[in-house]
């Protein structure tokens, strides 16, 4: 039943979906709805007769049901009645496809009643203009707080603005990896620090003694690094007890601390906190004090600055100063009332297809079943979601004693958008009585499929200390593959805790690891920690005894690439740096694949390029269970594999960690820098068949590290050098036998361009002539069994495999690789094939059509030799909605393939960057 059910889940990973929706795919019983013309007393079986809100035809719907969604606005929240079955699922479609239907949990401004103040009654600042606020009454709503996001919209009804709550200092933003870098800064916590830790006379902690968890204090004008920085500080706003502090903590800009201030001495520039901020979950590291960078908001003594709103708890009444003058009746204001979206609480074998569920106070898509509720079969696809606090959440409570069919199973998230969430795109989450510490009765999600969406401009509003993109608790059975996720607030996606049922805390068997089964496959994650440092593209964490150990997860042709993750205290402090007086990532702690206390994974053929800090990064207690990682590139970062953490080395190194047929190139300091706890003794650490290129690039004298190369290692007693190949393999443990240096010659790589901030791309495929083709040795037996597990091939050529990310074979490359057209319109794109000296004689091509309303003419389809392919694209019945359309295109020649995709964009605009009127 396993075999079967991953081949299932094969054939589902490379079938081919489309963004575009088209309703006449389901049959069965339909019921129509229309929200403008529609009436909720008719019968709903045709489109004459058709119903006019969502919950109408959700409380009729029975299994087998197809509900027809007519284009229209519809205003409300929806809780199917009943569940489908396996074989009679209830569909939820956009009737004319993608883009033409909008769930939206907000109210126009035009249907309040607006008034203008007369007299400052609420304690604006005193150099604002009465006159200029504009007050409605939402008692009527029954909000638990303030609404979520008061926005405005275009001419089209796209959002074009999410205007600001009452803020200082106000929104500005120039640099997206530097989100903070123009909030204030802080002078200490219970008071002004008495030194000055970016002073190298000083120590960068010796700030310690002034920093708090629950008081902040600016009161003078902070030394800062740009210009443009709004002036204040909290001496200058007269006194705002009651609202809101959001701050990063100031040790190393990490922690997001969002807290209510319930104290404000003005004089003093003090501020007294309802919550502790302290680092790390800990008991007794204050996280406030010099350095710290924030903002306050939610306060009528803050409101001064058209666009700003704030909305008194007490009296519910929301006071806006909008952003053009005049009466917010008048413009296109949205302002969210409802909480979730699409509510699949306990209901089963539902799809939504094609929606755009936008501006809802807490889910778009809600899913949060309790011990005595289950959730089977749900699928969405094609959705747009946008402007919630979460995407869509996926929660399971389990608990000893209770059916073990009462899970989430079967989930399916696909081929959709996810944007503009202040808390996660998505987050998946099982728990039970005593999570996440033993006690674990059975899996509460799993068979779950999260496939070829868009993940963005995540995180960056959260409630959390962590504003993570994708989450995922506890992963089971699970399928992370062809999705884009980037412009994330902290983590671009994360997985956190195992089950580990050991009394053993390291080397356990695999029967004690009782969750598993993850592939994280074909994923882009780039440009994110944009708020925070300490971070990474792809992130597993777990925690040690019982959560630290993860079981066959294997991840594989991801690219993980420009993570900066600057903080502007990090830099001042010279942390998270180790680096020489030269280095230009100083203060940024960005990684690719992050591992923090946490091991059991397999890294196989991902790429990691352009990581500020690591490429690769290993923290706390990953010396406990095996770590593979073979065939990756890891390119232009300050080092390219970093083994840390000293203190967590307490069982004389590795359990199992392989390092082999991996190409590093342009690493500034080491291509490898590991702490240990005594180099001579470092367990089972196999590092071999690496092609090291342009390591080790600035040198001591140029402000780099002290002998700067292929590899250091530190130890308690200090550190050693290894800076060419001879001096690895003299290791006592005979490192890179097999080792190679010198240029991989990528198809294109600029080798001494070393900008990390100018948005190149390098292509790491490899030439015929590289020197890396055929100098790699075979997999791990662990590894080769986890492919097989999953049902994926990786063939060679040659006598052996090729080093670095991607076998060397023929060229196939499509430009351009993305294109906008009106409906109606056509595409034409271009598919160059080489087969060089690869002794491969022909290529065949195959373009799959996305949507039977497009066109498609590949010719020719067969290629002897070099040569070009084109592809015309038309929209055929100029009736496609507006939106992305992806088509592959499959290149085979001989026993190698490549695949390809263009996109076709039509009619569509959209605005991803978070504004707001100044």
């Amino acid at each position: 039943m396993v075999r079967k059910f991953r081949r299932i889940l094969l054939l589902l990973a490379i079938a081919v979906n489309s963004f575009a929706t088209d309703a006449r795919a389901y049959a069965g019983d339909v019921i129509f709805v229309d929200a403008l013309g529609g009436n909720d007393t008719a019968d709903g079986r045709t489109e004459g007769t058709a119903l006019r809100t969502l919950q109408r035809a959700a409380s009729l719907a029975t299994p087998g049901t197809v509900v027809h969604v007519l284009p229209g606005i519809y205003r409300e929240s929806v809780r199917p009645a009943v569940s489908g079955t396996a074989t009679t699922p209830i569909v939820y479609v956009a009737d004319q496809g993608s883009g033409t239907v909008a769930v939206r949990g907000s109210e126009p401004a035009s249907a309040l009643t607006w008034t203008r103040l007369s007299a400052n009654t609420i304690g604006l600042p005193a150099y604002v203009a009465p006159s200029n606020v504009w007050t409605a009454d939402l008692s009527a709503w029954g909000l638990d707080g303030a609404p979520r996001f008061v926005v405005a919209l275009d001419a089209t009804g796209e959002v074009q603005t999410r205007l600001s709550l009452a803020r200082e200092p106000d929104w500005h933003v120039e640099t997206p990896w530097r989100y903070a870098e123009y909030w204030w800064t802080a002078d200490g916590g219970w008071d002004v620090s008495g030194c000055d830790p970016s002073d190298p006379a000083n120590d960068w902690n010796c700030d310690l003694f002034w920093r708090c968890d629950t008081h902040l204090t600016d009161r003078s004008a902070f030394a800062e690094p740009l210009p443009g920085i709004e002036d204040g500080d909290l001496t200058s706003l007269g006194d705002i007890t009651g609202a809101e502090l959001v701050a990063l903590d100031a040790k190393w800009g990490h922690y997001l601390y969002r807290r209510r201030i319930i104290g404000h001495e003005v004089g003093a520039g003090r501020i007294a906190l309802g919550g502790p901020c302290l680092q790390d979950g800990g008991e007794v590291d204050p996280g406030l004090g010099w350095g710290t960078k924030y903002y306050v908001e939610d306060h009528p003594g803050l409101l001064d600055t058209p666009g700003e709103w704030w909305y008194d708890a007490a009296a519910r009444k929301l006071f806006l100063w909008p952003p053009t003058a005049g009466s917010p009746a008048t413009q296109r204001i949205e302002i969210s009332r409802r909480q979730h979206g699409l509510d699949l609480t306990d209901r089963s074998y539902i799809t939504l297809d094609g929606l755009t569920v936008e501006l809802f106070n807490g889910d778009a898509v809600h899913q949060a079943n309790y011990w005595a509720e289950r959730s089977h079969g749900n699928t969405l696809r094609n959705l747009v979601l946008r402007y919630a606090n979460q995407g869509v959440l996926v929660q399971q409570t389990v608990q000893v004693g209770q059916s073990a069919d009462n899970v989430t199973r079967n989930f399916t998230l696909e081929n959709s958008e996810i944007a503009h969430m202040d808390t996660h795109g998505l987050f998946v989450t099982p728990w039970w009585d005593g999570a996440p510490s033993r006690g674990f009765p059975f899996s509460g999600i799993y068979d779950t499929v999260i496939r070829g969406n868009e993940f963005h401009h995540l995180g960056f509003r959260t409630d959390l200390d962590d504003p993570i993109g994708v989450k995922f608790q506890f992963a089971d059975w699970l399928r992370f593959e062809d999705n884009y996720v980037h412009d994330v607030a902290h983590n671009g996606v994360q997985f956190l805790w195992s089950v580990v049922d050991s009394d053993r805390s390291y080397d356990v068997p695999a029967d004690a690891i009782k969750i598993g089964d993850v592939l994280v496959k074909d994923n882009t994650i780039e440009n994110v920690c944009q708020l925070t440092t300490d971070c990474g593209a792809l992130k597993f964490w777990g925690q040690p005894p019982d959560n630290h150990i993860f079981r066959d997860v294997l991840v594989t042709g991801n690219i993980l690439r420009d993570v900066h993750a600057w903080s502007y205290v990090a830099k001042q402090r010279v942390g998270w740096w180790l680096g020489g007086e030269g280095c230009i990532v100083q203060g940024q702690a960005g990684f690719g694949l992050y591992l923090d206390y946490a091991s059991g994974i397999h890294a196989f053929r991902n790429v990691a390029y352009n990581n500020a800090y690591g490429g690769v990064m290993l923290a706390g207690t990953w010396r406990d269970g095996d770590l593979i990682f073979v065939n990756n590139t890891i390119a232009n970062s300050l080092y390219g594999f970093r083994l840390s953490g000293v203190e967590a080395d307490t069982h004389g190194g590795s359990v199992n960690t392989q390092i082999r047929n991996n190409i590093l190139a342009g690493n500034e300091g080491y291509a490898i820098y590991q702490c240990t706890a005594n180099a001579t003794s470092l367990g089972r650490l196999e590092i071999d068949h690496n092609l090291y290129f342009n390591n080790g690039w600035r040198s001591y004298d140029q402000g780099g590290v002290w002998t700067p190369g292929l590899m250091a290692i530190r130890t308690p007693t200090g550190q050693a050098y290894y800076p060419g190949l001879v001096d690895v393999q003299a290791h006592p443990y005979q490192w890179e036998m097999n080792g190679l240096t010198g240029d991989p010659r990528f198809l294109s790589y600029a080798a001494y361009d070393h900008d990390p901030y100018d948005g190149s791309w390098p292509d790491f495929r490899l030439v015929p002539e590289s020197i890396a083709i055929d100098r790699g040795g075979p997999l791990p037996a662990s590894l080769a069994a986890l492919l097989s597990s999953f049902g994926l091939a990786d063939p060679y050529q040659g006598a052996a495999r090729d080093v670095g990310w991607q076998e060397a074979g023929f060229l196939a490359v499509v430009s351009p690789q993305s294109q906008g057209i009106a409906p109606g319109g056509e595409a034409r794109y271009t598919v160059t094939v080489r087969l060089g000296s690869t002794g491969l004689t022909e290529a065949r091509l195959v373009a799959t059509n996305p949507d039977p309303r497009l066109a498609l003419e590949l010719s020719p389809m067969l290629m002897n030799g070099d040569g070009q392919a084109t592809l015309l694209v038309r929209d055929r019945l100029e009736a496609l909605g507006g939106g992305a359309y992806r088509v592959p295109i499959l290149v085979t020649s001989g026993e190698m393939t490549q695949a390809l995709t263009v996109t076709l964009l039509i009619a569509t605009s959209r605005v991803f960057l978070p504004v707001v009127v100044r």
